[in-house]
């Protein structure tokens, strides 16, 4: 396989100034498994290019096949399903940002096995670092960024932020001016693996930093019922970290404290006719325990919901983003609204409190965003019977 080249539309998945947009273009209704059928007017889930606040640069993770060939060119496995898998997940961020994802010669499943493999891990990278200087280069200026990759992409995204990020010269402290927020759901990551200057993720609005998360059941075992531990145990030493998207508070010594039901605003499924929605009143809340954010039924009655959501046995690997996705668009929401008042009460000429970066170009924006309009659409989904949901899992 070649290597990508990102000029060409046909090597991103979501990349807007060449036409190739990401994020759900229409939105979809809310599900609710209390309430009585009702429907309402809806509001877009994804900004338009030209009035994004923010730019987000996605790294999607593995897409299984079975050719069984090294390093594969995910562009020949992007199906329409796949895509649209794959665009639901990024749309958790196209309320506020154009969003960029590129496709690379990613790491397959046949490979993805400890030992013997850094060269493949390697390839793949570098083509998701070529990505990034890309985009750094040719379209996101001095715009704020989010950073967000999923499994195999939250590898890569860790990867990003200790050579992009990490250190003091001049380059890698105005990136971390810019950083808004970094995602890397479904990866096993320990203290050991964090980039030096980016702290991990604690608390609601925090700006710059980094959340982690592996979604499973209340019941699981990390190392040999979900498929990261499976996959990574024998090359990890420590636990991995969680930060609990329903608080946005890390585990402390491996466990946190529970949040109720109330807390989880929504999960990002579909309904039998392909429209994407947002099923609320689906989670019986969250606690991050044993290196597991372990999502809780909100009744026997109504275990389905989440049971759609569920891969081999208690794993739900595949939906990290899906599952909190609600949780994850007010957090952004919040950050962008936090990092926007931090530069402007800095003042024009001075984007950040380091000395170092006092001549650095004042970042720049479409226009200034009103709190209140950063807000709208997160919650105006329309409202249909609970039985709409049976066939949410086609999401995949």
């Amino acid at each position: 396989m070649s290597k990508p080249d990102y000029r060409k539309s046909a090597h991103w998945i979501a990349c807007p100034p060449l036409g190739v947009e990401g994020g759900i273009a229409k939105a979809g209704p809310r599900v609710s498994t209390a309430k009585v059928h009702e429907r309402q007017p809806l509001q877009p889930v994804i900004v338009k290019p030209d009035e994004a606040v923010a730019d987000c640069f996605f790294v999607h993770g593995t897409i299984r096949e079975s050719s069984g060939h090294p390093n594969i060119d995910s562009r020949l496995l992007m199906s329409p399903q796949t895509r649209t898998y794959q665009t639901n997940m990024i749309s958790a961020f196209s309320h506020v940002a154009r969003c960029f994802a590129p496709s690379y010669r990613m790491v397959t499943f046949a490979e993805d096995r400890p030992g013997g493999q850094e060269a493949r891990w390697s390839m793949a990278f570098e083509d998701v670092a070529a990505a990034f200087s890309h985009f750094l280069e040719h379209w996101a200026a001095q715009r704020p960024l989010l950073l967000v990759g999923h499994s195999q992409g939250g590898v890569h995204v860790m990867r990003l932020l200790k050579r992009f990020f990490d250190g003091d010269n001049i380059a890698a402290m105005r990136l971390r001016a810019r950083l808004v927020g970094c995602y890397a759901p479904g990866i096993w990551v320990t203290a050991a693996d964090l980039p030096s200057h980016v702290p991990v993720c604690a608390g609601p609005g925090h700006v710059g930093s980094l959340a982690v998360w592996m979604c499973a059941t209340e019941t699981a075992e990390l190392t040999s019922d979900t498929l990261v531990g499976r996959t990574v145990t024998a090359l990890k030493s420590a636990p991995p970290i969680v930060v609990n998207p329903l608080t946005w508070l890390p585990a402390r010594n491996g466990d946190g404290a529970a949040a109720a039901a109330t807390a989880h605003l929504g999960a990002l499924g579909v309904l039998p006719d392909g429209t994407p929605a947002l099923f609320v009143d689906c989670c019986g809340g969250a606690l991050a325990r044993g290196g597991l954010l372990r999502l809780r039924e909100i009744s026997k009655r109504h275990a389905f919901l989440l049971a759609f959501y569920r891969g081999e046995g208690k794993d739900y690997h595949a939906f990290d983003l899906h599952l909190v996705w609600a949780n994850v668009r007010e957090q952004v929401r919040q950050q962008l609204e936090n990092w926007l008042q931090a530069k402007f009460d800095a003042g024009s000429e001075d984007v950040s409190q380091d000395p170092a970066l006092q001549q650095t170009e004042t970042p720049r924006y479409h226009q200034t965003p009103n709190p209140t309009a950063l807000a709208a659409g997160s919650n105006r989904w329309l409202r249909c019977t609970p039985f709409e949901s049976a066939l949410m899992c086609s999401i995949s």
